[in-house]
């Protein structure tokens, strides 16, 4: 897996027997880019759509940190935001840049790892899981939008092909690349085990250096990581009750927290294993158009066994490379084995797509290779055999591509509902210190404060929760809202605070003893008109005359009268 080339030749990205402009294996990578690029340009969003992405965007425009710590994630949206301009569209760009060199670099990994074998053999391999993870429909709307897993995978790759030649930089450019995964998402932890294998299994390298080269890969990783940390801690303010408790509690994120009892329940592994299969391996997730969490992998159950097959021939071939990929997929696998359950399937698309994918592109590099074989060199055949694995594989994402090929521009109609439209016709209409209440029919509670830069009051099951923020780098959490109880409205409007809601009636469905709708009236404020704001729209020109147009009003609440 990490030997030097048998024929004493360097290799690089487009290394084949010869190397010139007219290289045939340059032009397919460059194909395999483009057409990623251009599915994933379909795809592009540049509006926040989905619960995640509304918050990181609103956390670029107003400076407040994610709900968990993704620092890098952070920093790097915000040299994004402030070259674009637009919060939604920065984050989405980087997603894109992030997902086309994530492809480069798994190219570079995967012909790396296979350099004791025939160039071709190598070269077909990475160009084929490229290929595939390129136009898998997970990853695509994943690269496309304001998420982080396309970063994450990004830096992750990224650590793997600097750890691949071990020289004393490439260690430490590699200990600061991990450390930038961890601090894009911490789940990158699940990877170190990968990573040191890496290290730790040079073959052309004594113990002393591979510990040596373990050890100061670490370290770097780990000063990385305490800097961001660091940095974490002074962006919060100091005048937070428990700052410091806050703090660790902030570091440790929202991943739920395994019980190790669960080893010893049989019943209870079994169940969860079928679920994660299931989770896995679904292809009929009914998944709405917004949420982009609940996206099938693309590898059904019959795709997946033969990615075993592919990964039991990768055994035979170069047991190393083997144990890496599957180092790459199981501790975090295991994880959500003993979680019983998976908070994004996002994460698949970091830490299961890639392994099965590079797997299967060695089976069918070896089948092709044998076709080419039985077949006397017959060109024609083996291209046939070839285009019918590659979009057998494909069909479950090709599938998806059909039937939510329009997704896109669809969801920019259902993003942009009259509230919201009320909502950035809002700006300025307002005092500063207005407090506005969140529209009934809106079901995302990032996006009211996204729009408009009013202190906001969302909508949580049975509970109206005021934003109860203490200024800048406020990580949104439900720490920092508080109940909108009868006693706290009265003394809002007791202190000369507006309050405005979308709605004749905004408590109508809330307990008297929550709030008691009769203490308060309602009264229209404001008229405003949606087409006003039309041109403040991201949309093409043509999706702007299918928005809501009219007037709509606002309305402000007042102590009722005492009959």
């Amino acid at each position: 897996m990490f030997a030097v080339n048998q024929t004493g030749v360097k290799s690089n990205l487009f290394t084949s027997r010869r190397s010139n402009l007219a290289d045939p294996w340059r032009v397919i990578f460059l194909l395999i880019l483009l057409t990623s690029f251009l599915l994933i340009a379909n795809y592009f969003e540049y509006f926040p759509n989905g619960w995640d992405q509304t918050e990181y965007a609103r956390g670029l425009k107003q400076n407040y940190l994610p709900h968990s710590p993704y620092i890098l994630y952070f920093l790097l949206g915000k040299l994004f935001y402030w070259l674009i301009g637009d919060a939604a569209v920065a984050l989405s760009t980087l997603s894109f840049a992030s997902g086309l060199i994530a492809l480069t670099l798994l190219f570079v990994i995967i012909k790396h790892f296979y350099q004791r074998q025939p160039t071709i053999i190598r070269t077909v391999a990475a160009s084929i899981a490229t290929l595939l993870l390129g136009i898998n429909y997970l990853f695509v709307r994943q690269a496309g939008t304001q998420e982080i897993y396309i970063v994450q995978l990004c830096f992750l790759l990224l650590t793997a092909s600097l750890l691949l030649k071990p020289k004393r930089d490439r260690t430490i450019l590699a200990g600061l690349a991990y450390g930038g995964a961890i601090a894009v998402h911490n789940s990158s932890i699940f990877l170190l085990p990968a990573l040191l294998f890496i290290l730790l299994s040079q073959p052309n390298q004594d113990t002393v250096v591979r510990r040596k080269g373990g050890l100061k890969f670490t370290v770097v990783t780990l000063g990385a990581v305490i800097l961001f940390s660091a940095l974490i801690y002074l962006l919060i303010p100091k005048n937070y009750h428990n700052h410091h408790l806050f703090y660790f509690d902030y570091l440790r994120g929202i991943a739920p927290t395994v019980k190790l009892s669960r080893l010893l329940d049989p019943f209870f592994l079994q169940q969860s294993a079928q679920q994660l299969f299931v989770r896995l391996t679904a292809q009929d997730i009914p998944h709405g158009r917004m949420p982009l969490a609940t996206f099938p992998t693309g590898l059904p159950w019959t795709h997946v066994l033969m990615a075993l097959a592919g990964m039991a021939l990768t055994w035979r071939l170069n047991w190393r490379t083997a144990v890496f990929w599957l180092l790459w997929m199981v501790p975090y696998l295991s994880y959500e084995l003993l979680l019983g359950n998976t908070p994004d399937f996002g994460v698949y698309v970091v830490f299961f797509l890639p392994g099965m994918l590079a797997a299967v592109g060695i089976l069918i590099a070896w089948a092709i290779t044998k076709t080419w074989r039985a077949s006397r060199q017959n060109t024609l055949i083996t291209a046939i055999i070839s285009l019918m694995l590659i979009f057998y594989f494909w069909l479950p994402s090709l599938q998806q591509f059909g039937q939510h090929w329009d997704d896109v521009a669809q969801d920019a109609i259902a993003q942009y509902s009259p509230s919201r439209l009320a909502a950035l016709a809002l700006v300025n209409h307002l005092p500063d210190n207005a407090v506005v209440i969140q529209s009934s029919e809106e079901w995302n509670v990032n996006a009211l404060p996204f729009y408009m830069p009013y202190r906001p009051v969302v909508r949580d099951g049975g509970y109206l929760l005021l934003y109860n923020g203490q200024g800048p780098f406020t990580p949104m959490t439900y720490a920092y809202y508080q109940i909108l109880t009868t006693e706290k409205l009265k003394e809002l409007l007791a202190m000369d605070i507006p309050v405005y809601a979308f709605e004749p009636d905004p408590l109508q469905n809330f307990s008297n003893e929550m709030i008691e709708q009769d203490a308060f009236h309602w009264q229209a404020a404001l008229w405003l008109n949606l087409q006003s704001v039309h041109k403040q729209v991201n949309l093409p020109e043509a999706l702007k005359q299918e928005l809501p147009d009219g007037e709509f009003q606002i309305y402000r609440a007042s102590l009722a009268t005492t009959p």
